[in-house]
């Protein structure tokens, strides 16, 4: 066994299928095939079962899967570990909340691409659980997420913080005209999304359990299907006054114990950060951050 095996089998995990690999690591599905079938038989055991739509890991498969893991982000740190220069170059993943990336980010994307203009800079959206679940996997460098993460492999640093607020068609007076409005429908992205639990459990301290949850794939669905009333949401304010300040809505304040989140970054605690990582990570710092009048930031 060795690190292109491993390759090959992580692929595998997260594409669900040996067709899904062969397609991301630009293979033909036979050679992906071969080369499992030739790992479990040097190990011994089947890391994978087959079915109709694709492949699961078997009990022995979810074992190795974490020190393959370890054994790519090792890999990657060591390549990093060594191009670091003064020019910097390669590639960063940084993660965020779709709503942190619409109304908070730009202004230091834009900033890090003109001082490091030959980094390779990707932005991964997703929900904090699934951002912390890919920083751990080693899939992105790092992330901004909703709240604290308390983990012992995650290191995080609060950079904002946001005023979370009802957020509902404009003809809508208060906040117990929107929650009390008709066949309530609350407007979310996914089921892990941290907006969504804190709407709930502002729901049941108000006791509404009648309510339905519709899902949306992007922020700006949710945007559209809340201007045409079919249902409200939780947002920070800083979003809809800074991205969606045109558009028909009413923005309702809530219990501070609900409203008040920090957006915090991070990282792998035990991986050393990549230059570009840290480059990133002086332009977004809280005291850099202060310095941007347009921000309502936490103090370190």
């Amino acid at each position: 066994m060795d690190a292109s095996d491993l390759r090959f089998f992580l692929a595998v995990c997260e594409a669900g299928s040996m067709s899904g690999a062969s397609e991301a690591l630009f293979t033909v599905q036979s050679n992906v095939t071969s080369r499992i079938r030739k790992l479990e038989d040097e190990l011994g055991t089947t890391l994978f079962v087959r079915g109709a739509r694709g492949v699961a890991l078997t009990p022995a498969g979810e074992r190795l899967l974490p020190h393959a893991r370890r054994v790519s982000m090792a890999l990657r740190d060591a390549s990093a570990s060594v191009s670091d220069s003064d020019t910097l170059a390669g590639r960063l993943s940084i993660g965020a909340l779709e709503t942190t990336t619409a109304s908070r980010l730009s202004p230091y994307l834009a900033a890090f691409t003109r001082r490091h203009p030959d980094v390779d800079l990707s932005i991964i959206t997703g929900t904090s659980r699934e951002l912390v679940d890919q920083v751990l996997a080693g899939r992105i460098d790092g992330a901004f997420v909703g709240g604290r993460v308390y983990h012992k492999e995650i290191e995080d640093q609060p950079i904002f913080k946001e005023e979370l607020v009802v957020v509902a068609a404009k003809e809508h007076r208060d906040l117990s005209d929107s929650l009390g409005m008709a066949n309530l429908k609350l407007l979310v992205l996914r089921p892990t999304c941290v907006y969504r639990t804190l709407l709930e459990t502002l729901l049941i301290r108000n006791d509404i359990r009648d309510y339905r949850v519709l899902e949306f794939a992007t922020l700006e669905s949710i945007i559209g299907g809340i201007s045409a009333n079919i249902g409200i949401s939780l947002l920070p304010r800083f979003l809809i006054d800074n991205t969606y300040a045109g558009y028909p809505l009413s923005v309702h304040a809530i219990d501070p114990s609900l409203a008040i989140m920090e957006t915090t970054f991070i990282s792998a605690r035990e991986r050393p950060r990549a230059a570009a990582l840290r480059a990133f990570l002086d332009i977004v710092r809280p005291d850099n951050l202060l310095r941007h009048p347009t921000s309502h930031l936490m103090s370190r």
